[in-house]
């Protein structure tokens, strides 16, 4: 049975017993092990450890029970080519029997999947992508279309500034409907919940400390 898509697991509630198995066994032993005793898969254990501050103890890394391979370790050296020892496959030619042939990727053959340079993709967040080259990272070759479409109007936009869609339509990148804002106008126009999630969160995390710091001030002035 398959899980349903768009539902999101509830978070894993820890008890203080399984705390006190992870700061009494994580250091220790391998994280596989504690795993399977915990029922739990290993980024769930490493967030859980982070939170914890617990961290393996020193040399633990280095010995055997890691499963690490160690450095200078051999393992399997009878399975190792030696020096001086032929391939098997030395002076040999791939055949072409049955469709070994037909199936062989030749020089200049374009792939099927190959989508030309002006093509136009939507991501997962909803935003159109232009296909700009053919050469180069992702993100050299493909670029928002309504970036493109403000920098062909008005040039590079600035590092502290961003885009905006006005009417929210991701879709509709005409120039008339895009927006250039500081990301101090951002924030002041549309709160800390128009900004990634990861940045919010520090935003939060700042709000707090900053709070905390204030209210300690304040007691040791009276």
């Amino acid at each position: 049975m398959t899980k349903s898509r768009g539902i999101i697991n509830p978070r894993r509630q820890w008890t203080n017993e399984e705390d006190r198995i992870i700061a009494e066994h994580y250091p220790y032993t391998s994280s596989t092990e504690i795993c399977d005793l915990l029922g739990c898969n290993v980024h769930i254990l490493y967030k859980r450890v982070e939170r914890l501050g617990i961290k393996k103890a020193p040399g633990f890394m280095t010995s055997f029970i890691s499963g690490r391979f160690q450095r200078g370790e051999r393992r399997a050296p009878e399975t190792q080519f030696k020096p001086g020892q032929k391939p098997w496959s030395a002076g040999k030619k791939i055949g072409t029997r049955g469709r070994t042939g037909e199936t062989q990727f030749r020089k200049g053959m374009v792939p099927h999947n190959y989508l030309p340079v002006g093509t136009e993709r939507t991501n997962i967040h909803g935003f159109i992508l232009v296909k700009v080259r053919d050469k180069g990272a992702q993100w050299e070759r493909w670029q928002f279309k309504h970036r493109m479409v403000w920098e062909g109007a008005h040039g590079p936009v600035p590092d502290d500034h961003v885009l905006i869609i006005k009417d929210g339509n991701k879709s509709n990148c005409v120039l008339d409907n895009l927006e250039l804002i500081s990301r101090k106008e951002l924030v002041l126009k549309y709160g800390i919940a128009s900004m990634p999630k990861e940045i919010a969160d520090l935003m939060k995390i700042k709000g707090a400390i900053t709070r905390a710091i204030n209210k300690r001030s304040k007691s040791d002035e009276q």
